[in-house]
């Protein structure tokens, strides 16, 4: 995604719409849309934060290079992390792309959307967006 951005900059074309636009059709879209056909299982909601907290815990390795995630909170109920470091984040900032990481960020947004009604998804705070950390907060609605 970043060579393809910083090939249409270059080419003075709306680089980081078009470059949003093939994000969200290739990857963001078809992650909410799994998750939205996931959510009418029966009861599934209930596994969320459980399942959030292993995904998170396995797929996201921290490292020096990569990512440095504190969990806040982690039971049946709420799945709270920040990320203080952030790979993506870097790497945006390494070939000078800053501005191209809140698209990232975006694709977070859109999938944390499509777990509702029973999953509240939160966040204030991304890196890219100017914060200190990236924070992600999923509880299941009482």
């Amino acid at each position: 995604m970043i060579a393809i951005y910083k090939t249409l900059k270059e080419k003075e074309i709306d680089s980081l719409e078009k470059t949003g636009n093939i994000f969200n059709e290739t990857e963001v879209y078809p992650r909410a849309k799994f998750l939205r056909k996931i959510m009418k299982i029966p009861y599934i909601y209930l596994l969320v934060p459980k399942i959030i907290e292993k995904i998170v815990k396995t797929s996201y390795r921290q490292s020096p290079e990569g990512f440095q995630i504190e969990f806040v909170k982690a039971d049946r109920n709420l799945c709270q992390f920040n990320i203080k470091q952030c790979i993506y984040y870097n790497y945006c900032k390494k070939y000078e792309v800053a501005e191209f990481c809140d698209i990232f960020c975006s694709g977070d947004d859109v999938s944390g959307a499509a777990l509702k009604p029973n999953i509240i998804f939160e966040r204030k705070n991304t890196l890219a967006r100017g914060g200190e950390y990236c924070d992600f907060y999923y509880r299941i609605k009482k």
